[in-house]
């Protein structure tokens, strides 16, 4: 065009999606985006590894045998209990699906995120893979890398939208077989230890597992526990300063996280051993 001007340009009406839709949209990108700080922090520590691996072969400490033939072009995760960690986790999902869902209430992703990290701190006293994102500890790959594909494809879990609006997963008919596998795995009591949180609200949730994070986090650096250092944990991370700006994280809020974490999960550090 020869000429334009400003007038001209402000009567162009431009479509643009829904703010529903816009929200939508933004929820994917910020997923995606924790997927690829998930996959840039593997891709160090293998890098780390790697640069370790040839210091020891070529002093000779570490002497290399033939490789033994796979069918898989790569190596899947396993699990402590013989089974790869999409399967693992596809089996937590459907169980607290079960245990913490109805068709009414389905169980969603942020609040079985929150369930998870639990299970795997009083499990294993450590939880692996968990992001510091928005909502509290976050881990991407449960959505990316398989689990929740697995949990639906073997008809453990089903996506449902409750009479109210709120979405989430319910079961499905093959849930008695993903149960099964969870009590031959992690037994009955696991469940009976996460029913103290059924009733909690998902900021309660958000709150003791951040903070749980936090003193994790703290521990593994040899520091002292209190609120202002689990406060300066949290202010430190673009992703959760914004938290310290709601009334849920207060100062009270946080110190009974703590607390909490301590009585939950003792003393234990990030590898699982007592500090």
């Amino acid at each position: 065009m020869y000429a334009t001007n400003r007038s001209h340009i402000a009567s162009i009406e431009i479509r643009l999606p829904s703010i529903e839709e816009q929200k939508a949209i933004a929820s994917v990108f910020r997923d995606m985006d924790a997927e690829i700080e998930s996959l840039v922090q593997r891709r160090d520590k293998t890098a780390d590894l790697k640069q370790a691996m040839m210091q020891e072969l070529l002093t000779g400490k570490t002497r290399l045998v033939a490789p033994q033939e796979s069918d898989s072009a790569h190596t899947i995760p396993t699990s402590s209990r013989g089974h790869n960690w999409e399967i693992n986790e596809a089996v937590v999902i459907a169980t607290l699906v079960k245990h913490f869902g109805s068709e009414a209430y389905p169980l969603g992703r942020k609040r079985y995120t929150k369930l998870s990290y639990l299970l795997h701190r009083h499990v294993e006293g450590k939880a692996e893979g968990y992001l510091k994102k928005a909502a509290g500890p976050y881990n991407p790959k449960t959505k990316y890398a398989g689990p929740e594909r697995i949990a639906q494809k073997n008809r453990y879990i089903c996506n449902h939208k409750g009479p109210k609006g709120h979405e989430g997963f319910i079961i499905a008919d093959n849930i008695g077989q993903a149960e099964g596998y969870f009590m031959d795995w992690y037994g009955p009591d696991v469940i009976d230890w996460l029913g103290q949180f059924l009733f909690n609200k998902n900021d309660d949730l958000e709150v003791l597992t951040t903070v749980d994070m936090a003193v994790v986090e703290l521990r593994a650096a040899g520091k002292e526990v209190d609120v202002a250092a689990v406060k300066n944990i949290i202010a430190s991370h673009p992703e959760w300063e914004a938290k310290l700006d709601r009334p849920v994280f207060s100062d009270a809020n946080i110190a009974g996280a703590i607390k909490n974490s301590q009585s939950l999960f003792g003393v234990k550090a990030a590898g699982g051993s007592h500090a």
